[in-house]
């Protein structure tokens, strides 16, 4: 008997497993030093805007213009202070009540926690730091400041 001929297909999912080079252990690591970077750079945000402006009111243009320079050579001072591991120079720009979040390390409050943070950082010969603003937005009150930017860690 002469039937016809059938042809059958599969369709098989076929899933790309691609091998990732950093463990978990490493990406975590590295989501804790953006957020220490993070609250770094919102400490000498801090920092520098009670510097800058400790009275309120309206500021003008050329105000805001002078406030975000200062803040960009409060940020470049930072780096170089954090990149040369001058601990109290990088503790110079911390309120007292700061707080920081290390990588791997419950967050540390006040500035004598703090600096037992950075001084087990900068005992690391591996440790380096630096850091960048790309943008520093002034309000037009003058009161408030935010930024962002660059880190290499």
């Amino acid at each position: 008997m002469m039937g016809k001929s059938s042809h059958f297909q599969a369709r098989i999912p076929v899933y790309n497993l691609e091998m990732r080079p950093k463990s978990a252990l490493v990406e975590s690591q590295m989501k804790g030093i953006i957020l220490f970077v993070a609250a770094a750079g919102l400490g000498i945000w801090i920092t520098g805007c009670s510097q800058l402006n400790p009275g309120a009111g309206a500021n003008s243009a050329a105000d805001r213009e002078a406030d975000e320079r200062a803040i960009r050579n409060l940020d470049a001072d930072w780096s170089k202070a954090a990149t040369a591991k001058d601990i109290d120079k990088v503790m110079s720009y911390y309120a007292d009540d700061a707080t920081i979040f290390v990588p791997n390390e419950p967050m540390a409050t006040g500035k004598p926690s703090i600096r037992v943070e950075w001084t087990k950082l900068f005992s690391s010969p591996a440790f380096a730091l630096s850091f960048a603003p790309s943008r520093v937005d002034i309000s037009k009150s003058g009161d408030m400041a935010y930024e962002y930017g660059t880190y290499i860690a």
